[in-house]
């Protein structure tokens, strides 16, 4: 059961978490209605999608069918407890940050600004595994 008293978690979830995911979760760390995090599902992700992610989340947002179907397979019982919102967001950008975006020299983005995607919002509002 979601606690609305505190902030909203979204998991964002691509393949490697070095780019989509981990964007979107620079994107929306600082926005006070939201707890973020980010994974990946490939076993070389910068950090890979565990069990424990699916049961801190109030809604996860994949960007592709195939990290929604990851998902399905290995955490059945998660995929079937949390709202899943997928971007439709293949990997075939350039591994640059975008524009408002910029590589921080420890590594990372840094983005500034706020995303305002439709989809990203019906996660945030709970949307179904449906799509």
């Amino acid at each position: 059961m979601v606690d609305h008293a505190r902030k909203r978690r979204i998991l964002f979830v691509c393949t490697v978490n070095r780019m989509r995911s981990a964007t979107a979760h620079k994107l929306y760390e600082n926005d006070e209605r939201f707890e973020v995090d980010s994974a990946g599902t490939d076993r070389t992700a910068n950090v890979v999608l565990e069990e424990w992610h699916l049961e801190w989340a109030d809604a996860i947002v994949v960007m592709e069918k195939q990290h929604r179907n990851k998902i399905r397979e290995r955490f059945p019982q998660w995929y079937e407890k949390k709202p899943i919102v997928c971007l439709y967001i293949e990997d075939i950008y350039d591994k640059k940050p975008p524009r408002n975006c910029f590589w921080k020299r420890a590594g990372g983005i840094a983005c500034s600004g706020k995303a305002r995607d439709p989809r990203i919002a019906g996660a945030m509002q709970g949307s179904s595994n449906a799509a």
